[in-house]
Formats: structure tokens, C-alpha cells, sequence
């Protein structure tokens, strides 16, 4: 088991880049995935770890308004949001000499960058207990491709043997005390050229970085195709199904739990009647609830999630399909008084990071033909499409 951390231990995030390579007006960094911008997915990989004290996010001027409303947005009290600057370094230093207005005795500081949204709790956690051994720790993963070299004529020059070298990742860590001096003894030439926060540590500071291997999932999003990957790896790692049981409807669960199982780890789909779960683990908590029942509720407003704790819905809006099995002769009658309510629901929860659908079947359509629907809806969460009802 992990050592835990003991320490005050908080992260800085350079946000104030424009996303050039990525070829449109909006930078990176605020570009939508899964209906939210890039950095809160990022934001979210440290904000749910107890032992991260603060989260620091540097922008440009133009960037600050709208950082600040997400920060109201989605509840992100840890997050203290400052003025970037015109390059990377600087902006990090920015962070850095703001440190001590939110934590008294900072002890690490750990440098990740926005456009970076995965990462493992156990691999930050050991980046953290090395900086704050050694004072100063990065991580690495082996190089994919051979670097070679060339001349101005562009002939080739040198080839090295990639097994010698890897690629730096992020996040790194930093005693507080070791970053600062190094940042404070740099030059204008490190600030406005320099990529490499451990080089700095070691060139001003005289701190040697131990070297934590990572994992596959340590890349950035630098190209507009890495957006849809970011989807598709957010949904491979982090979706959590909630099937809730109905007595009666054994083969639509089961029909639900098996096509659901088949796109996803099986341990990512529960069927269960305990709604919210037991478990003190933000990754085991369900984001996505699908509900069964074989009538209309005599009660609308037991539809409403919002009017219980259904737990963190910083990294998914929470989405709630409600699967309605109904006689064919009620359908068309039902229909419309669903959609009424549905819509009404929608907009109540427009603020509130709930996505709701209706799925609306007769009792004779198949199990498969439902599962099939319910499975789309499970995969696509569109916000736009939230409160409408889909007939089976």
C-alpha cells in the first residue's frame, strides 16, 4: 500500500497558452469535451485527491473572467486563479510566487500542465513522496519512435539510441523551496526558451530529480483529433453504470448489463438497488443511473436527482435514463404528458450538471431493441438532447 502524503502538497497549472497547433480561435485549454472545458477534466484528476490543499491556475487576461466562472461553476474551492504570462516558465513562476497566499507552509508543489487530464492517484502520490524526499521528481515513459538529427541542408546527421533517452511527462514535483530558488536565479533567456522545470532545479538549485516511470495515459491533448481520444479514453476509464434492479424486468437487466459489458469493463456496470454506493472511492461511484419502471410515478418530483446526494459530478455530469415499459394502448396517451414533464425537468437542472432522458417502450418491443437505445443515450450524453423522450 501507498505511504501517504503528510505533507502540504498543492499543484500549479500554466493555462495562458493559445493552443496555436491546434488551429482554432479557442484556445485548448477551453475547448469542450463531454460538455465541459479541457482544464476541468484536468482540474478534477488532483481536485478529488483530500490531499491535494490547493490547485493553483495561471491564465491570460483574456482567459480570466472565464476561468473564474468556472471555478463558480463547479464548486472548485481549491482552485485560486491568477494572471499568466507570455511564456510557459513565466507563467509557472507567477504560480509560484503565489503560493504563499494560499498556503502558509507549502511543502511541494506539483507542475502539471492544463491539457493534460489523466492521471492515477498512485502515480501522482509517488511523484509527490519523491519531491518531497529528494527535491525534485519527474516521470518519464520510453520513447516510441528513433530521434535523429539533421543539417541545415537537411541531410541526416546523428541518430540516437532511443533505449538511452525518454520522454519527459508531467506532472513533476518540487520541494517549494527548491522551485523558487531556481525560478528566481533564472534568466530572461531560460524564461523565454526553456521547456524543462527539472533542468532549472538542478541548474539553480543543485537538486537532482529521481525519475518515476509512467503510464501509457500521460500524453496532452495538442491537436484538434486528440480531443475525440480524450473522449473516448474519459468514457473507457471513468464511466460507471448503475443498472437499478425492478422486480420483473430480469431479462431488459440482463439484456442492459450484458450490451453494456460488452463496450465496457465489466466492473464498470453494476445492477444494484443501493443507488448511492458505499464506497469511499470517487472512481467506484456511478455517474450514469439507468431507471426502470412499468408506470408513470404518482409523484413527478421523485424524478428530480437533483433532490438527493448523488455524489461528485465534477468529472461526468451525472446522467439519469428513465426507461418507462408501458401497454401499447398507454403509449400514445403518455407520450406527451412525458415529454412535458421531462422538459421541465431538463431545464430545472440545467445548471446543475444532470442529464436526464425518458425512454418510452411498449411492454411487447424487445429487450435488445431497448437495451440498444438506452446503450446510445448511455455513450452520447448530450446536453442539448437532455430531457427528451425516445420512443422504442
Amino acid at each position: 500500500m501507498s505511504k501517504s502524503v503528510d505533507f502540504n502538497c498543492g499543484v500549479v497549472l500554466p493555462a495562458s497558452g493559445t493552443g496555436e497547433r491546434m488551429g482554432i480561435c479557442t484556445p485548448k485549454q477551453f475547448c469542450d469535451v463531454l460538455g465541459k472545458p479541457l482544464i476541468v477534466f484536468t482540474i478534477s484528476t488532483f481536485h478529488r485527491f483530500p490531499w491535494i490543499k490547493f490547485i493553483i491556475v495561471t491564465v491570460s487576461e483574456s482567459c480570466k473572467d472565464t476561468m473564474l466562472q468556472l471555478v463558480t461553476d463547479y464548486n472548485l474551492h481549491k482552485v485560486t486563479v491568477v494572471a499568466g504570462s507570455t511564456t510557459r516558465h513565466r507563467s509557472i513562476y507567477n504560480g509560484i510566487k503565489a503560493v504563499p497566499s494560499v498556503c502558509s507552509a507549502p511543502d511541494v508543489v506539483l507542475i502539471h500542465d492544463a491539457v493534460r487530464i489523466f492521471g492515477e492517484e498512485d502515480l501522482i502520490r509517488d511523484i509527490a513522496l519523491a519531491a518531497n524526499k529528494h527535491g525534485a521528481s519527474g516521470v518519464t515513459r520510453p520513447l516510441v519512435s528513433t530521434v535523429i538529427a539533421s543539417d541545415s541542408e537537411g541531410m541526416l546527421t546523428e541518430s540516437l539510441d532511443r533505449n538511452q533517452y525518454a520522454a519527459s511527462e508531467m506532472p513533476q514535483g518540487f520541494k517549494y523551496h527548491v522551485i523558487k530558488q531556481a525560478y528566481e536565479k533564472s534568466t530572461d533567456f531560460d524564461f523565454d526558451y526553456g521547456t524543462e522545470c527539472l533542468v532549472l532545479a538542478k541548474k539553480y538549485a543543485g537538486v537532482n530529480a529521481c525519475i518515476v516511470p509512467g503510464k501509457p495515459y500521460l500524453w496532452k491533448v495538442t491537436h484538434k483529433k486528440d480531443l475525440y481520444a480524450a473522449e473516448a479514453m474519459l468514457k473507457e476509464q471513468f464511466l460507471q453504470v448503475a443498472i437499478l434492479s425492478t422486480s420483473g424486468q430480469a431479462t431488459l437487466v440482463d439484456t442492459l448489463e450484458r450490451e453494456l459489458s460488452t463496450a465496457l469493463r465489466s466492473e464498470q456496470v453494476k445492477v444494484t438497488s443501493e443507488i448511492i454506493p458505499k464506497s469511499n472511492s470517487p472512481s467506484e461511484h456511478p455517474n450514469t443511473f439507468i431507471h426502470i419502471h412499468t408506470s408513470q410515478p404518482s409523484d413527478w418530483s421523485t424524478l428530480n436527482p437533483a433532490t438527493r446526494p448523488w455524489g461528485d459530478r465534477l468529472l461526468f455530469d451525472h446522467c439519469h435514463i428513465h426507461v418507462f415499459l408501458l401497454d401499447p394502448t398507454q403509449v400514445s396517451a403518455q407520450h406527451h404528458q412525458l415529454s412535458v414533464h421531462f422538459k421541465q425537468l431538463a431545464k430545472q437542472l440545467q445548471d446543475q450538471h444532470f442529464i436526464v432522458y425518458a425512454v418510452l417502450a411498449q411492454t411487447t418491443a424487445s429487450s435488445e431493441a431497448v437495451s440498444a437505445m438506452v446503450k446510445h443515450l448511455v455513450f452520447h450524453r448530450s446536453t442539448s438532447l437532455s430531457g427528451q423522450v425516445f420512443l422504442v
